[in-house]
């Protein structure tokens, strides 16, 4: 189920639904086709956007949030467009909505 209570957390100049955790399906599937679209080496060195990793959030599209669909963990990763390198955001998605909220408070 959709954590209702980041929405009520985010600040104004966020839109969480729509965002770092998207809450559309449509926006979904289209995040997820886009990623698998572009060509190798976009987001890695001469590797397309790996097949087990499902977007499940997006900030401003160029850093992606994913989660292994096929993996044994829940961990959140990021891949972050200006470093090019893939970051573990959250060892699950509770511990990555935490970690939302104390970044909104960080640079609100």
């Amino acid at each position: 189920n959709y954590p209702r209570w980041l929405v009520d957390r985010q600040p104004d100049f966020s839109d969480v639904e729509r965002g770092e955790l998207a809450d559309d399906p449509d926006l979904l599937v289209e995040w997820n086709r886009y990623v698998r679209a572009q060509p190798p080496g976009e987001f890695f060195d001469d590797a397309p956007w790996p097949d087990d990793w499902f977007v499940i959030g997006s900030h401003h599209e160029q850093n992606w949030y994913a989660i292994d669909r096929h993996g044994r963990s829940e961990t959140v990763y990021e891949f972050h467009h200006e470093a090019g390198e893939v970051r573990q955001l959250g060892a699950n998605l509770d511990d990555y909505c935490r970690g939302l909220v104390e970044w909104w408070a960080a640079i609100d």
